[in-house]
């Protein structure tokens, strides 16, 4: 009997501090680009394009999460935001396209602490 290997952390998630309680997550073409890890900027995780969210262990149990989509289809970014809510994130932030309001998911699981 083989033991079940855990998922591995999407891209630029080893960068995250865990002491911070909101991650970023870029979607997109341009996602790769934005989340790479800089000096100047917030760590961020990328979400490769086509990517199944289910695949990955995100570092986001309790935190609150803020996903820029960068102009993907909304399907694939809001089947992100259940995967981040399942795997533990307080609250899930999505701003769908650049001229989009920002939506608020929260975890009803979770009690907000604000």
């Amino acid at each position: 009997m083989s033991a079940k290997r855990r998922p591995p952390l999407p891209p630029f998630a080893n960068e995250i501090d865990p002491s911070h309680d909101l991650v970023m997550i870029y979607c997109g073409k341009r996602a790769w680009r934005l989340a790479e890890p800089n000096d100047q900027r917030v760590a961020s995780i990328a979400f490769p394009r086509g990517a199944d969210p289910g695949r990955y262990r995100w570092p986001v149990h309790s935190k609150r999460c803020l996903v820029l989509a960068c102009g993907e289809p909304q399907r694939p970014v809001d089947l992100l935001v259940i995967e981040l809510l399942r795997q533990g994130a307080a609250t899930v932030f999505t701003k769908y396209t650049e001229s989009s309001e920002l939506v608020e998911y929260v975890n009803p699981t979770r009690t907000r602490s604000h």
